[in-house]
């Protein structure tokens, strides 16, 4: 735990929120929890890093209307809300946080007109902020804005809840969202002592009903970055009809340093992976590419280790990206 005084100059800058079922999760005992690294504010988040910025991905410019976020051509991601029930931080979008609350029906309106003009979408990703932190009412008309748009065939949910607060998994809140079928909740657990009871239970209401999960995990240094631990996660999740769907290199967002990990040793981790898991616990590794260019498979078709140590990505246009890797 770090002082008080520092504690706050941390979550002054960077919101932090935790609930009473992640904190019982923590080891008390272990000042380097991997739990409590997710969540709880570090005075390593102050570090400047000429890597790292706000908004590395370029989200704000790929931002065609107010809440909608366009980087291919088929789908948008909606920003129901800037709020969640724990704040990572390692977050992507700790810029809006708790400083953007829920979508308002003027915005979804603006939403669908914007779809309804574009008939090559087809898909909305639901997101944040964490979608679940919304009403049930509110998550009612959200989802029945974007299926007004009849275009829009598929919906995704991305959501944190099961793992941080999965008593908000309601027969009530997995009705609403059943009804919008074909509809499939995107998890994100990243660490195995995330995967209790509680969790199991509220993730098998969503799959009983015949939605989809797929699990969406960060690689993290000092969280997850070895081998026993990641193939724990994935086969527990697969033993939970939740599909491992990407494994993501952390990114390149302000406050992270402490959480990189080379690209190199999680090329290495997957590798071990796959002689240790079946093809169905697998996930893409993949590296989300600032500037909005988009999730790439980290491969050795995509990437290229250079001998004076640079890392060069090449995107699926063609074009090619220096990426500033970590030792």
């Amino acid at each position: 735990m770090i002082p008080e005084p520092a504690f706050r100059r941390v979550a002054d800058r960077y919101p932090f929120a935790l609930t009473p079922h992640y904190a019982s999760l923590f080891n008390q005992s272990d000042p380097e929890d991997p739990l409590a690294l997710m969540v709880m504010p570090d005075e390593r988040e102050m570090e400047a890093s000429p890597d790292l910025g706000v908004d590395p991905l370029e989200e704000d410019a790929h931002s065609p209307l107010p809440r909608v976020i366009r980087r291919y051509r088929s789908r948008i991601l909606l920003v129901a809300t800037g709020q969640c029930a724990c704040y990572c931080r390692f977050c992507l979008r700790k810029r809006i946080s708790d400083k953007v609350g829920p979508v308002s029906g003027k915005q979804l309106q603006d939403v669908v007109s914007y779809l309804s003009g574009r008939p090559e979408i087809d898909e909305v990703l639901v997101s944040g902020g964490d979608p679940l932190t919304l009403s049930d009412q509110k998550l009612d008309s959200v989802l029945a804005a974007m299926k007004s748009a009849g275009n829009v065939e598929i919906l995704r949910i991305g959501t944190r809840m099961p793992a941080v607060q999965p008593s908000r998994i309601t027969p009530e809140l997995v009705k609403i969202v059943s009804d919008y079928k074909p509809v499939f909740v995107l998890t994100h657990f990243n660490h195995p002592r995330e995967l209790t009871a509680e969790a199991r239970a509220a993730c098998a209401m969503f799959i009983d009903t015949g939605i989809v999960c797929l699990n969406q995990s960060v690689l993290l240094a000092g969280v997850n970055d070895d081998t026993d631990t990641l193939a724990s996660l994935f086969n527990g999740l697969l033993k939970w009809r939740i599909r491992p769907y990407y494994l993501f290199q952390c990114d390149l967002v302000e406050g992270v340093n402490h959480f990189r990990t080379p690209l190199k040793k999680g090329v290495q981790i997957m590798r071990e992976l796959s002689v240790r898991l079946g093809g169905l616990a697998l996930p893409k590794f993949v590296v989300d590419l600032p500037g909005g260019r988009g999730k790439v498979p980290v491969n050795d078709s995509h990437v290229s280790f250079e001998k004076d140590g640079r890392v060069r990505i090449r995107g699926f246009d063609g074009s090619t990206y220096d990426y500033p890797d970590i030792e």
